[in-house]
C-alpha cells in the first residue's frame, strides 16, 4: 500500500498548475439563476402555472444549481487533492468553495422543491444556517480581522482588546 501513495504523489504533483480557479462559472451560474427567478419572483413575469414552474425548476436545477456545484468540487479537489492552485491556495479560496457547493446544492433544491411543486415554507428555516455560513464566509463570527482585500484595515472591536 505505501506505493499506492506514492504513486498518488506522483500523479498530484504531474498536475499543472493554475492562477484561475474556477470561480467564474460558479459565478456565471448565479448571475443566470437571478436573471431567470428574479422577474418572476420580483415581477410577476411570466406568471406562475404549473408549466411555467417546471420550466424555472428546471433553469434552477441545471444552470445555478450544477455550475455553482461543479465550480466548488472542482475547487475542493484542485486545492486538496491536486494542489492545482499553488501559492493562490488561501483561506478565501476554500470558503469560496465551500459557499459554491452548499449555494449550488440550495439552488438545486429550490429547483426540484418548485419542478415538484411541493410547498416551499421548509425553505424558510434554511436561511437559518445560510445566514450563519454567509457570516463566517465573510469573518463577522471569526474575530479578529477580517479575509478582506485591504488586509491593514481592522475592525472596530478589535480597538476593544487589552494590549498584550
Amino acid at each position: 500500500m505505501p506505493g499506492d501513495l506514492a504513486i498518488l504523489s506522483t500523479a498530484a504533483s504531474a498536475v499543472p498548475r493554475s492562477a484561475f480557479p474556477p470561480l467564474a462559472a460558479g459565478f456565471f451560474g448565479l448571475g443566470v439563476g437571478c436573471l431567470v427567478y428574479g422577474p418572476q419572483e420580483l415581477f410577476r413575469f411570466p406568471r406562475r402555472s404549473p408549466e411555467s414552474d417546471r420550466t424555472m425548476g428546471l433553469w434552477d436545477i441545471w444552470v445555478p444549481g450544477f455550475l455553482q456545484t461543479f465550480a466548488g468540487v472542482l475547487l475542493f479537489v484542485g486545492l486538496d487533492l491536486l494542489d492545482a492552485f499553488g501559492q493562490y491556495a488561501e483561506r478565501p479560496l476554500y470558503m469560496a468553495a465551500l459557499a459554491l457547493v452548499a449555494y449550488g446544492l440550495h439552488w438545486v433544491v429550490l429547483g426540484r422543491t418548485r419542478f415538484l411543486g411541493a410547498d416551499p415554507q421548509p425553505h424558510g428555516l434554511v436561511a437559518i444556517p445560510f445566514g450563519v455560513l454567509s457570516a463566517v464566509e465573510r469573518g463577522d463570527l471569526r474575530g479578529g480581522r477580517r479575509l478582506a482585500r485591504h488586509r491593514h484595515v481592522r475592525r472596530p472591536h478589535a480597538r476593544l482588546r487589552p494590549p498584550s
